[in-house]
């Protein structure tokens, strides 16, 4: 257990989910850019009103506070020219010395696709990725605490806002975040200006980014409690951890899951060396690792990580109609198998037991 929890530590030290802090100074913190682009999603679909299938208002005081030009750099990709995304994979390639077997010629084919499949763009194919697995996150979140859990931890919380915008007024609700002190330094200037108000209960959990094994041991100072059932979010940090990384998050989770407790969040699964991905981290994501998790091997470590009792995974893809309909969305059209950059699975896996917290008692 302990090697495991020091394997995780390591992993996390470089930025869980390269949406940690890389300095603060007394201007603003330089968040990762990963963090503002989600923001900025989040706040384009809220701009939709009654329409949008998330409402994050707060989303826009982070694009105000600094994270505009990272938003506006990873718009600039998406929309570019075929032609400029296939230099760009050229570029990677100079550094792989091969193009994957599409090149760019199977990113102009995937626009041809999207233009003749109701106005879709890489750029809104990528929002509503994204979005999507927000709406899904919320969801297994508001069905915890409508069945009486009271505890829901974000981990690798960045900039979360759940605490400010999603629940109703609940009685006996508290949200965790976890994340390095940094992020919360810059997140906390950033709500006070723009007068944030929580719907719950917040407790934010500093951890420094080599000892993250001690959130459960802060994050219980502050009135944890790991006998109480618990909605664990790992929303856009699996894939930033190696395979060893990832299983040790799920173990470290499950030891402070009572029965009744819950964890949803994402993995991404793509072809090892895509050049998708090379060309987005010769471009806009430069310097950020990601790492492929298939489906089935997440569902099997699922299983075998170390719940109190049995556990029932739900995987679901993104892009399927029928996840649509379920979010009430409309379907998102599927890229042809062969220009797959790559495929985002949720997952909600619900931990045996009928607990329901003070909450439902």
């Amino acid at each position: 257990a302990e090697d495991a929890m020091r394997a995780l530590s390591a992993a996390l030290g470089r930025g869980f989910g390269a949406r940690g802090l890389a300095t603060l100074d007394t201007s603003r913190a330089h968040i990762s850019k990963t963090a503002f682009w989600i923001a900025g999603w989040r706040a384009e679909e809220t701009a939709k009103g009654d329409a949008a299938a998330i409402h994050d208002p707060l989303a826009v005081a982070f694009l105000e506070a600094g994270g505009r030009a990272a938003f506006h750099e990873l718009r600039a990709f998406f929309e570019a020219p075929a032609a400029r995304r296939g230099a760009l994979r050229a570029a990677a390639a100079e550094v792989t010395n091969a193009l994957d077997r599409h090149g760019s010629a199977g990113l102009l084919q995937a626009e041809l696709f999207l233009s003749r499949v109701g106005g879709w763009t890489p750029w809104a194919l990528a929002r509503a990725d994204h979005v999507r697995r927000t709406a899904f996150v919320d969801g297994a979140c508001l069905e915890a605490v409508g069945r009486g859990v009271r505890q829901v931890v974000v981990v690798g919380a960045g900039l979360d806002t759940r605490a400010y915008r999603l629940f109703p007024p609940t009685p006996g609700l508290r949200l965790y975040e976890v994340d390095h002190p940094d992020v919360f330094a810059y997140k906390q200037l950033v709500l006070d200006r723009a007068g944030a108000v929580t719907a719950c209960d917040r407790a934010v959990v500093g951890v420094e980014y080599g000892e993250v094994s001690a959130w459960e041991e802060k994050a219980r100072a502050q009135g944890f409690d790991p006998a109480q059932p618990t909605a664990f979010i790992l929303e856009g940090l699996i894939p930033y951890l190696h395979l060893d990384a990832q299983r040790a998050l799920l173990a470290s989770v499950a030891r402070a899951c009572a029965p009744g407790s819950c964890v949803a969040g994402d993995v991404l699964a793509f072809e090892e060396g895509a050049g998708f991905m090379r060309a987005m981290q010769a471009g806009p994501a430069a310097g950020i690792d990601l790492y492929s998790t298939q489906a089935p091997w997440l569902s099997q470590a699922l299983q075998e990580a170390p719940f109190p009792a049995a556990v029932e995974v739900e995987v679901l893809e993104t892009r399927g109609d029928a996840l649509a309909k379920r979010l009430g969305q409309d379907p998102m059209p599927w890229w042809p198998q062969e220009m797959q950059p790559h495929q985002r699975y949720f997952f909600h896996a619900r931990v045996g037991g009928t607990g329901t917290g003070a909450g439902g008692r």
